[in-house]
Parts: structure tokens; C-alpha cells; sequence
């Protein structure tokens, strides 16, 4: 089977993203193919707690996005 995750809502880090990224990893222990389409920060989340780089599509979320991650942060913060 093939599981397409769209997780593109990495700004506000929790626990939330951690028991996503224990799912992914446990679907490709059991020899599911995984993708998940994310930004450059939900990459770095995803690569920081073991899921496989091949699996991963990094796909801009906003405009904004293009700025580098430090850049489209500070620009969400303030721009409702």
C-alpha cells in the first residue's frame, strides 16, 4: 500500500508531530511505502527523528516559504 502523508503545518512543534512521525516510521518498519510532502522545517523535524530521507518530498506552504525557514517563521508571527 502506498500512504501519502501532507504535513505541511510545522510551525507550533508538539507532541502531535511526534506520534505522526512514529506512525510514518512503523508503517515503513512494516513495509508500507510511506511519502510525506512537507516544508524545509517539517524535512528537518521528520530527517531529526529517524524517518527516511527518500520518503520525504519537501513541497513549499506558503509564499513565504521561499525566505528560508527563519525568515517564513518570523513572517507567520507576525502577519496574521
Amino acid at each position: 500500500m502506498k500512504i501519502v502523508v501532507f504535513a505541511n503545518s510545522f510551525f507550533n512543534l508538539g507532541g502531535g508531530e511526534k506520534i505522526f512521525v512514529e506512525y510514518a516510521k512503523r508503517w515503513q518498519a512494516f513495509g508500507e511505502d510511506v511519502e510525506v510532502i512537507t516544508n524545509e522545517r517539517g524535512k528537518d523535524f521528520c530527517l531529526d527523528h529517524g524517518l527516511q530521507e527518500q520518503s520525504i518530498t519537501v513541497w513549499p506552504s506558503s509564499g513565504s516559504d521561499r525566505w528560508g525557514i527563519f525568515f517564513s517563521s518570523l513572517y507567520k508571527s507576525i502577519v496574521p
